[in-house]
């Protein structure tokens, strides 16, 4: 069983020019990450995504990044470290390249020998 948060907008500072992160940029991300099968209905068996989405959110007001690939790695991290889990995929979208819908980065920390590291 998964979660998915879908194109949770945040805004930050990230671009390898100094322009770029000079003023906020919004990007969107997604996480996908399993779940353990619950055999209650309450919110402590499982993932809370609502606190998964504020730690996200958390992380990438941390600090300004060049790479989008260095911010889906510490996303992963955070939320492996706080949550115990290891995201199957973590998707960037950056709205950065004229005549282009986006820029999409996807990393599938899990894939990667079951670390983040």
């Amino acid at each position: 069983m998964t979660i998915e948060i879908r194109d949770l907008e945040v805004w930050c500072h990230i671009g390898v020019t100094k322009q770029e992160r000079d003023w906020p940029q919004k990007i969107l991300i997604s996480v996908t990450f399993a779940v353990p099968l619950t055999t209650t209905d309450e919110i402590q068996s499982t993932t809370d995504y609502a606190r998964v989405s504020d730690t996200i959110r958390e992380e990438v007001s941390k600090r300004p990044r060049q790479l989008l690939e260095t911010l889906a790695q510490d996303i992963s991290k955070k939320i492996q470290s706080s949550f115990g889990v290891i995201p199957s995929l973590i998707e960037i979208k950056k709205f950065v390249i004229p005549s282009s819908a986006c820029v999409v980065l996807k990393y599938s920390p899990a894939s990667c020998g079951g670390t983040t590291a």
